[in-house]
């Protein structure tokens, strides 16, 4: 999904990387440059403090994707969907993200 947006994706190291898995960067669209933190929670259920922690970490980031093999609770949900933050979290869930596996395959990081 990311790279064939056009963005350059880096993986960032194991330890010490703010708990960012990814960072994506690039132009989506002539015009549209994007700056993202990617952060994947292997959880059945990702909650509030999970994202609170997440979008913390990385307020520096004007854009975060929140991925998970799971699920994300409802306070999330609503959250995702308030004035405060409308646009900033992308969120996905196990659902999602497998669909993308099946329709992306396998990609190398740089």
């Amino acid at each position: 999904m990311l790279i064939s947006s056009g963005l350059e994706i880096y993986q960032t190291p194991r330890s010490r990387d703010g708990g960012r898995d990814i960072i994506a960067k690039g132009e989506m669209s002539p015009g549209n440059f994007v700056h993202m933190a990617v952060e994947v929670k292997q959880r059945k259920k990702v909650n509030m403090p999970d994202v609170s922690r997440a979008l913390e970490a990385n307020c520096h980031y004007p854009k975060i994707m929140i991925a998970t093999t799971g699920q994300f609770s409802a306070g999330v949900i609503q959250e995702k969907q308030s004035d405060e933050r409308f646009l900033r979290p992308e969120l996905l869930d196990g659902i999602a993200l497998s669909q993308l596996i099946r329709g992306y395959g396998n990609t190398t990081f740089r």
